[in-house]
């Protein structure tokens, strides 16, 4: 780690200003690290009425460190009749266990267990899924995803004894399904072409339509014949179109894998070359056990291991190391996802000051990034002004960054939060990754004088905020149109007399332009953003005022 002292001549209007800045290089790791919503699951399975799970299944979970499992329920016993509440009970407890314990769970259901076996009438499957829709709407928090499911022989949609797997009754199906569940949670189907004909559209999803909730965005897959075969025993129909199509399709929706075969394409350098071109997030850990044994024989299981789904790692840091109270912290951080997918539920990025000796004086800044675009094998750079307000008290503080799950009750636990593969960065009692540099707040030197920085806060107000959330003072409506090319109208709206800015930031989180920068009256105002000299992609526009802020996403495609 080194210091070094920069010069900043801010306008005519300043003098010059000299502050400090530490220049962190981070360590990577090679450990395999437990992270929420990725990597080798274990499958529980329960028949009906029965199998609840118990806390020490679930640490059974953990101490493999995985923080997933597929949470698999048969409903043999329900094929003409609702569920009984001692059924829906155990769901319910199975939620808790899984809060309670620290993982997530891929959940599906069936009525089937193989070919031949009953499944229910359509009737009965809909019926089923009212009945599942309060569960599955309190309990989001604990899903990662949920499988298609009910279809025929495994819930595999295939083999159904009442006619289930034709596209009609596929589509009625995953549409309820879309339904029953929360809008923030994806649903995975067995094979692309059973998504290719629900939707009539055999194009991968574009930028434009990524994690907007829209039913054909979050669909995703499940493969669970992954590299048993050339055509993985029937999951493709045209293996290299189907394949090519994922390869851009999911960037933005979630596959996951079971083996179930072995063959030369599970050969460790083949297997590796699939997962990355497939982008998997997830693979089943005891099946099928030959083809774990020969990754692990052969070398690559703890290659395979750290890169399912995502893996942060921080590269360097420039962060001031002195601010005076009322100026912003210099925070500028490089990253990089060497995992083969993304994180595909909805995270915050979030800045933490924490007092060295008080630690229950800690501070947040949440960053306007989405970090579902942080592409496997993308350098990230996060640049980003952030004021210290004159409320926090002088003295040291460490600084970290959090990437916490977005749910009330999973928000500070830090089984749920995202870490780094850094060396001795990891704070497990908080869930933050330490960026290895020592603020010092005084009243005297050091920081930015600039415009419009984004600032800390002494609560999680900000942690929890969505782009969408909007304090009582403003509101920004979508822009209009959207996705737009050349130019968009940003409408908002001013409850009372305020200053405000609007501007414009990248997907990276850089500044671009300030659309805005005047006082306003209430009511109703509209500005417009023309971005014919930018490439195509996610952009973030930020309204400022003096009650807060509030962020809207806007998609350009020219």
């Amino acid at each position: 780690m080194k210091t070094s002292i920069r010069l900043m001549l801010i306008t005519a209007l300043f003098p010059v200003l000299i502050w400090a800045q530490t220049h962190v290089v981070y360590q990577p790791t090679a450990e395999n690290i437990f992270n929420p919503e990725r990597g080798f699951y274990t499958m529980y399975t329960a028949q009906s009425e029965s199998g609840q799970l118990s806390l020490t299944a679930i640490n059974n979970i953990k101490n493999k460190k995985q923080s997933l499992m597929l949470r698999f329920y048969y409903f043999k016993k329900f094929l003409n009749s609702d569920l009984s509440q001692k059924q829906l009970d155990i769901i319910q407890n199975d939620f808790n266990t899984m809060r309670q314990g620290g993982i997530k769970c891929i959940l599906r259901f069936a009525y089937s267990d193989n070919i031949g076996v009953a499944d229910a009438p359509l009737s009965v499957v809909l019926r089923h899924l009212d009945q599942l829709k309060s569960l599955l709407q309190a309990n989001a928090d604990v899903i990662y995803v949920m499988q298609a499911g009910f279809i025929g022989a495994w819930g595999e949609w295939h083999s159904s004894t009442n006619g289930l797997d034709s596209d009609a009754n596929k589509k009625i199906i995953l549409t309820k399904i879309l339904e029953v569940l929360p809008k923030t949670r994806m649903v995975q189907v067995r094979t692309p072409l059973y998504k290719q004909r629900i939707f009539s559209r055999t194009s991968p999803l574009t930028l434009s339509e990524s994690f907007t909730e829209t039913d054909i965005a979050r669909v995703g897959y499940h493969n669970d014949c992954f590299i048993s075969s050339y055509d993985d025993y029937g999951t493709y129909q045209d293996t290299l179109a189907e394949k090519n199509y994922l390869n851009q399709e999911c960037f933005y929706v979630p596959i996951g894998a079971e083996t179930c075969d072995q063959c030369t394409c599970s050969d460790c350098a083949n297997a590796m070359i699939e997962m990355a071109r497939l982008h998997l997030s997830y693979v089943h850990s005891d099946y099928y056990a030959p083809v774990i044994s020969k990754w692990n024989a052969n070398g690559c299981l703890p290659e395979i291991t750290n890169r399912l789904g995502y893996r942060y790692e921080n590269l360097e840091g420039i962060f001031s190391d002195s601010v005076k109270r009322g100026n912003a912290l210099h925070f500028e951080l490089k990253l990089r996802n060497t995992g083969y997918a993304v994180l595909y539920n909805k995270r915050k990025a979030v800045v933490v000051l924490r007092n060295i000796t008080d630690t229950t004086k800690a501070y947040f800044a949440a960053l306007p990034v989405d970090p579902r675009y942080w592409q496997s094998n993308d350098t990230t750079t996060l640049s980003f002004a952030i004021e210290v307000p004159h409320a926090i008290p002088t003295g040291n503080y460490n600084l970290y960054l959090s990437l916490p799950d977005t749910a009330a009750a999973l928000k500070n636990n830090p089984l749920f939060a995202v870490r780094f593969a850094n060396t001795n960065t990891w704070n497990s009692i908080m869930g933050y990754n330490n960026l290895l540099v020592i603020v010092n707040v005084n009243d005297t030197n050091g920081g930015e004088t600039v415009s419009d920085p984004l600032s800390f806060s002494n609560g999680l107000t900000s942690i929890e905020k969505s782009e969408n959330d909007v304090p009582n003072s403003f509101l920004i409506v979508e822009n209009f149109p959207n996705p737009f090319n050349n130019e968009t109208t940003i409408y908002y709206q001013i409850s009372n007399d305020t200053h405000v800015k609007i501007k414009i930031f990248d997907s990276l989180g850089r500044e671009l332009e300030t659309l805005v920068d005047k006082e306003v009256t209430s009511g109703k105002h509209q500005t417009t953003f023309r971005a014919g000299k930018y490439a195509s992609g996610i952009y973030l526009c930020v309204l400022y005022s003096e009650n807060g802020y509030a962020i809207s996403k806007l998609v350009y495609l020219k």
